[in-house]
């Protein structure tokens, strides 16, 4: 399969903190990439360069064949990269079906339908029909992080990225998000999906990228990668990783 996405030797530093250093990894059409890595290994700042909302320091970002660094995030998303926030980034003072709505907007192609069919397809798709009409305010964590996913969705993305869209759920409300992103990916729609809950990263994921320290240790699939002593060391101590 071709790759929808290049990331190639991508660095970005904060002053004097490098945050991510001479990452390349790619993603190919159709993939679900689980991105897994400890507290501050840079995953949602690879999210935010590749979504547009900080720029690279160096290094070059190809979406279909297209560079996109530099592009602003309004101009990723119209070309076709949507994503979700670690904490809820919903518009306050709308209903659930407002937000979803405005997203409708971005989508370049609508494919004969109406923002408004749009609009209900992505509601239906994440089990929102019943509660379209309640205020972001109201909703409960599992319904806030469905909201996010029917945005993305809705904005007619090829690529959408979660980051930790699962956090905080509980069983029954993990299964049933990721329900939802396998049936996403089963229309052709590529996801990276940034989790630390790795039951559901091994799931989900076709391949899996571990970051640590904003580099790339580990790649390829996710019960091998998990096996890794690298994986281990990092995730558990030298003392697990030389036990196996």
């Amino acid at each position: 399969m071709s790759a929808i996405l290049e990331v190639t030797k991508v660095g970005k530093r904060f002053g004097g903190v490098e945050a991510v250093r001479d990452l390349s990894f790619s993603v190919a059409q159709g993939e679900i990439l689980g991105m897994i890595g400890p507290n501050g290994a840079g995953k949602t700042t690879v999210f935010n360069l590749i979504s547009g909302v900080v720029e690279p320091t160096n290094g070059r970002i190809v979406f279909d064949g297209k560079d996109i660094q530099g592009k602003r995030p309004d101009q990723i998303c119209t070309a076709g990269i949507a994503r979700t926030f670690q904490t809820s980034s919903l518009l306050s003072g709308m209903s659930a079906r407002e937000n979803v709505h405005v997203a409708s907007l971005f989508r370049r192609e609508k494919g004969g339908r109406t923002a408004d069919q749009i609009t209900d397809q992505a509601l239906a798709l994440c089990g929102l029909t019943g509660i379209a009409a309640k205020q972001t305010d109201q909703l409960t964590t599992s319904e806030q992080k469905r909201v996010e996913v029917a945005r993305a969705y809705a904005t007619g993305a090829r690529l959408i990225m979660t980051d930790e869209v699962v956090a905080g759920l509980n069983g029954v409300e993990t299964d049933q998000i990721l329900d939802i992103l396998q049936g996403i990916n089963r229309e052709g729609i590529t996801l990276i999906f940034v989790e630390h809950d790795v039951r559901a990263v091994m799931r989900v994921s076709h391949r899996l990228v571990v970051l640590a320290e904003g580099t790339l240790l580990a790649e390829g699939d996710p019960q091998v990668v998990a096996r890794s002593a690298d994986v281990i060391r990092v995730y558990l101590g030298s003392r697990y990783a030389d036990a196996r």
